[in-house]
């Protein structure tokens, strides 16, 4: 009993309880249909979420512990980018992959 309720003593352990709470009061107030699709969605962007986190903590770690505030710029630039270049055309994914990339290394390079 006494590991149970030393639990909440852990770091993530008052996030993860505001993000259930979170998920049941929009099932509440929305229904379950709309709270269902707005956990897929949360699923689709904790990828993307998960992989800026561990790259600036290696841009914090590898260096004097500045944080590069750069990061949420590129991306935005990224995605807009490669957007435009995909124009809503299936087929030219792989073009706005390489848009993004480039220009994504292009931001690397010049900061």
């Amino acid at each position: 009993m006494s590991s149970v309720l030393s639990i909440r003593h852990a770091t993530w352990f008052w996030s993860f309880l505001g993000a259930v709470l979170v998920g049941m009061v929009a099932s509440v107030v929305f229904g379950f249909g709309t709270a269902g699709s707005m956990l897929s969605t949360a699923s689709a962007f904790v990828v993307f979420s998960a992989l800026v986190g561990l790259g600036q903590m290696l841009v914090i770690s590898s260096g004097p512990g500045n944080i590069d505030l750069s990061i949420p710029a590129t991306i935005a630039l990224s995605g807009g980018i490669g957007m435009r270049v995909m124009a809503t055309n299936d087929h030219a994914i792989v073009i706005g992959i390489l848009a993004v990339i480039v220009t994504g290394a292009g931001a690397g390079a010049v900061a």
